[in-house]
């Protein structure tokens, strides 16, 4: 009985007009959707023939965009000055600079062409070999942050020598490309107060690489290395590449290979 009586209701069950037309709307919204879908799935399968091709064409995109924004700025600096070149490049990085005897960082737009830089910030960014050229010229610079820069390396590190007649902060945190051989490019840099090396996973034994940068940069405070590694020197047998690490560091008039 009771099923005879749910048959003759669902018979006289009329559908509202809102309803219908929401299950109508979801539906077109749907088929909508699914031609959207099948048309991009189309342009890929016309355009590109296999995977390998996307992804090939996405390394050359990252590539060209690293390469224009890493360009040399010499129109800039020969209309506006070495400084302004070199700020310009910097917050073209989404980076920052502060200008000498000032606290305040500038970020997103230059508006005073009047500066001299002391402080640049372009950590987490693309700069790489090339782009350091844009600084190279800067004779007041004091402050330099690299930190998180993939494209940094120990070549990088050998261009950083023409800012050692006032470079004194540096930090290379987090720049996995960075090996003890670079860190030996670091000599000229002698007037260095503070060097942050932590979370460089490609330098092998800290510990003595910490002595060594210490014994190289006798005024620097060397932030993250310390001896805690040197245990792990003592008790491994491969006594040669203890030998190889200490004469990177050690010859000043060594160049990355």
């Amino acid at each position: 009985m009771f099923i005879m009586w749910k048959l003759r209701h669902c018979q006289g069950l009329v559908l509202s007009p809102s309803y219908a037309s929401s299950r109508y709307s979801s539906r077109t919204a749907g088929s909508a959707t699914n031609s959207f879908k099948a048309k991009v799935v189309q342009f890929f399968n016309q355009h590109f023939h296999d995977l390998e091709d996307i992804l090939a064409y996405s390394s050359i995109a990252r590539n060209w965009k690293v390469k224009v924004k890493n360009r040399s700025y010499n129109k800039t600096r020969e209309r506006y000055g070495k400084e302004v070149a070199a700020a310009t490049f910097v917050l073209n990085l989404n980076g920052r600079v502060r200008c000498r005897g000032q606290k305040r960082w500038i970020h997103g737009r230059l508006k005073d062409l009047d500066i001299c830089l002391e402080g640049i910030d372009v950590s987490g960014s693309i700069i790489n070999f090339d782009g350091l050229e844009n600084l190279a010229s800067l004779k007041f610079l004091r402050y330099l942050d690299l930190s998180r820069c993939p494209s940094i390396d120990d070549w990088c590190l050998s261009r950083l020598g023409t800012l050692a007649g006032s470079l004194e902060e540096l930090s290379l945190a987090g720049c996995h490309q960075v090996t003890e051989k670079g860190l030996a490019c670091l000599c000229h840099l002698q007037n260095l107060k503070r060097l942050d090396v932590s979370d460089l996973p490609r330098v092998p034994y800290k510990g003595l690489v910490c002595i060594l940068l210490e014994e190289m940069l006798p005024q620097c405070e060397i932030v993250g290395m310390d001896m805690t590694a040197w245990d792990e020197i003592n008790q491994d047998p491969d006594a040669e590449t203890h030998q190889d690490v200490e004469a990177h560091m050690a010859s000043r008039s060594w160049r990355p290979t």
